[in-house]
């Protein structure tokens, strides 16, 4: 067995700016010249939607509270916990959270319950000044029942950080519309993030190498 550790020095990879927070615009190679590949605005690429709790995203600073955006965050999960540390406003079914809902944000694991958990009688529930976000998997929207309501208005428009596939074809519908934003799968590439990552790799591998118990194990059914 092998492990890797990867030590990061900003002397091999500094940022582009120092004006570009390098959780906006993670740093690029330095033989990429910045008037080769300038600074990108950082309205081009804003922070996640602050209703993600910390625990959930932790890359999101937690004294950002989601009263400041918005008057009421509504969810629909499973298991209701932390909801008073956000405010937040529990759903007693998906249709509620569709209908009351500005903002509606995807972050579920991918599993036969959740594969097409939002198609065309979802979205004709969705206001039609709403906007649907999917951070989770491409499958969990029906993609042809979405590109039906953002050509007709049922809804306002969309956010994709996953698609299916990935990348989409050239030719796939999604990609000409004007009312989407497709990312290419990299909602958690965030400074903050990236080093809790590289965080958990290192006291995994140390755990594994010191006979302790691994922080993070993944354990066969």
């Amino acid at each position: 067995m092998v492990f890797v550790v990867c030590l990061y020095h900003p002397s091999i990879h500094p940022p582009i700016h120092p004006s570009i927070h390098p959780s906006i615009h993670p740093p690029i190679h330095p033989s990429i010249h910045p008037s080769i590949h300038p600074p990108i605005h950082p309205s081009i690429h804003p922070p996640i939607h602050p209703s993600i709790h910390p625990s959930i995203h932790p890359s999101i600073h937690p004294s950002i509270h989601p009263s400041i955006f918005f008057n009421t965050v509504n969810y629909y999960i499973q298991n209701v916990k932390e909801e008073q540390a956000v405010g937040a406003r529990y759903c007693q079914s998906l249709d509620e959270l569709l209908k009351d809902s500005d903002f509606v944000v995807l972050a579920v694991n991918l599993t036969p319950e959740t594969t097409g958990l939002i198609g065309h009688r979802e979205l004709s529930l969705m206001r039609s000044t709403a906007t649907l976000v999917n951070i989770s998997r491409g499958q969990v929207v029906d993609q042809d029942a979405l590109v039906d309501a953002l050509r007709s208005g049922t809804i306002r428009g969309a956010a994709l950080d996953v698609t299916h596939p990935e990348p989409l074809p050239r030719d796939h519908p999604l990609l000409s519309l004007p009312n989407v934003v497709i990312t290419t799968h990299i909602g958690t590439n965030t400074m903050n993030t990236c080093h809790r990552m590289v965080e958990s790799m290192i006291n995994n591998s140390l755990a594994v190498l010191t006979g302790r118990p691994i922080p993070n194990e993944v354990r066969a059914q």
